[in-house]
């Protein structure tokens, strides 16, 4: 069998390259020992309530999942429940975005700025020379940069990532702009441009003639490959039609949720393929703004925005509106481990060989607590870690979880921020 090197691509017309999955005859395990450990971040705003509709009753390898958590049950053997963490700051809703990653707090300031680097950043300036993308950076939200009314400026809740205190790197918000970015030839090619056809059929005489090369099993994967490829397209050509035009006297929604919700859909699936394709190990998805006002009424017995409703004053309606926010945001992750699990690599899966973290800054909305976070850790991280446990940290802070990963990752930290000790 002839063999591949690693960094090959397949190439077409207008500087599209087509990064491929890790195949037999790349000769992975001479090539690196095993494949790379990719980490990816989800947050969701504004907390996700009291403990009693999170918090699983269990700790260790039994434990439970119900009420808001319910989503994760198909799941849960490949995840660990981080419980008992907590930041070193109490922060608002808003701030706490930039927070997250930092673990530092923003100055209360009409400037954009932190104390700190995001951990994600740290790791792709260790680790993402390695790749086409160093890392990437996605959300549904575009930024507010208003200024409210204690005189902060409300960007601070659409930027998780910092390359430095005040450099926050701008997300993607436009799937079909992140799908084109990890087609491109080069660092320096632009991301922009529109394809008349799919992304196959522009390589299409180059993947015939590695297909012929290909022992049975490389054949397989790279068809599931292509078969995923045209599946995002096909949700990208859904999300590219204009909406009709309402009926004379319809009252149109606030948001197109179906929409909001098909283009999260979109950002995970395209996040999964530039995994599978090494074009970044490093990737943060913001499901929504920090202090996000979204209103999510096409859920059961949602009424009021996304922030109004984590004040939920402990009234059982609002309690069961916030579990169902939460049941929808955690959809999403949930969406990324099935796929994940199901991509065999040399000695796994995709998710074997990755970290994926879905968390808050904040555990309960209304009292604006930073104990006890809602956070959760998917994948071995490429054989080091167990999964499918609750464990309870009794008040570790979140920043030896992000120091643990990063190292998980590969990465030569001592520390992050204040913290020394990692766990994992």
């Amino acid at each position: 069998m002839n063999k591949l090197n690693r960094r090959a691509v397949l190439r077409g017309a207008g500087g599209i390259a087509l990064g491929l999955p890790f195949l037999e005859a790349m000769g992975n395990s001479k090539f690196s020992g095993k494949p790379p450990v990719r980490t990816a971040f989800f947050y969701m705003p504004n907390g996700v309530g009291p403990a009693s509709i999170w918090n699983p009753k269990k700790e260790g390898k039994d434990y439970d999942v119900h009420n808001s958590m319910a989503p994760l049950g198909p799941v849960k053997g490949f995840i660990n429940v981080h419980g008992g963490l907590k930041t070193t700051h109490r922060c608002d809703h808003g701030r706490s975005a930039s927070m997250f990653l930092t673990g530092q707090r923003p100055a209360q300031s009409n400037q954009l700025e932190t104390k700190g680097i995001s951990i994600d950043q740290l790791i792709a300036k260790e680790i993402g020379d390695d790749c086409f993308l160093p890392s990437m950076e996605l959300s549904v939200d575009r930024p507010d940069t208003s200024i409210d009314a204690q005189g902060n400026n409300k960007a601070h809740g659409a930027y998780l990532s910092w390359s430095s205190t005040t450099t926050p790197i701008p997300r993607e918000i436009n799937p079909h702009n992140a799908f084109k970015r990890i087609f491109k030839g080069t660092k320096s090619s632009s991301g922009g441009g529109n394809y008349t056809k799919s992304i196959l059929d522009y390589i299409k005489d180059d993947a015939n003639r590695l297909k012929r090369i290909l022992g049975t099993e490389d054949n397989r994967k790279v068809n599931e490959y292509f078969y995923s490829i045209r599946q995002i397209e096909r949700r990208l050509a859904k999300l590219g039609t204009s909406n009709k035009k309402l009926p004379s006297g319809t009252k149109a929604p606030d948001e197109d949720m179906k929409d909001r919700g098909e283009r999260a859909k979109a950002m995970v699936d395209i996040m999964v393929l530039a995994f599978q394709t090494d074009r970044t190990r490093v990737a943060t998805f913001a499901l929504a703004n920090g202090g996000s006002g979204t209103n999510y009424n096409f859920l059961p017995g949602v009424t009021q925005n996304h922030h109004a409703t984590s004040h939920h004053g402990s009234k059982p309606e609002n309690i069961k509106a916030l579990t169902e926010i939460n049941k929808y945001h955690l959809s999403f992750y949930v969406q990324m481990i099935k796929q994940m699990s199901v991509i065999q690599e040399d000695n796994g899966t995709l998710l074997d060989n990755s970290l994926i973290f879905f968390g808050n800054g904040l555990k309960d909305g209304q009292s604006h607590s930073f104990n006890d976070l809602p956070i959760l850790v998917a994948g071995a991280g490429g054989g080091s870690v167990k999964t499918g446990y609750h464990h309870n940290h009794k008040g570790k802070n979140l920043n030896s979880l992000f120091l643990g990963m990063a190292k998980t990752a590969g990465c030569k930290m001592s520390s992050f921020v204040d913290e020394k000790s990692a766990i994992i």
